[in-house]
């Protein structure tokens, strides 16, 4: 995750790795027996852990010290909020249309947030880290 911060900046991460979630989704539905689900997931980990590093960081920087616990709590309360919900809507749509069609369908969810990401002007003309943490 460092090596890719100091190369690559927030604007062309993020989104690579929101397409990156959906393709995991994706390799889920296709992956052949217990060896390719595990490959699967640890791509996906290892894609997890880049972007909760690059993301983490970048906000962390822009964050002024004395804000930064109530700026975390708050921004991280709705994010988690719809944990279950989406793990309820998983189960649901797995058992109306089966586990491969579901997880295809919530790739499709995800490519629409990773399209958004990509469309984002804020996103996409984020100054580097190096910039920010100069601030």
């Amino acid at each position: 995750a460092p090596w890719i911060q100091r190369r690559w900046r927030l604007g062309r991460v993020l989104p690579v790795l929101h397409w990156l979630y959906a393709l995991a989704l994706v390799g889920f539905a296709l992956a052949p027996g217990v060896v390719g689900l595990a490959l699967v997931e640890a791509g996906f980990l290892f894609v997890d852990q880049v972007y909760d590093v690059n993301w983490d960081s970048y906000r962390l920087a822009l964050i002024p010290d004395a804000l930064r616990g109530r700026v975390l709590g708050a921004s991280s309360l709705l994010p988690r909020s719809f944990v279950p919900l989406g793990l309820a809507l998983a189960g649901v749509l797995i058992q109306r249309i089966g586990a491969g069609p579901a997880l295809v369908t919530l790739a499709g969810g995800l490519a629409l947030m990773a399209v958004a990401v990509m469309l984002n002007p804020h996103v996409r003309q984020a100054p580097p880290l190096a910039a920010v943490r100069a601030e």
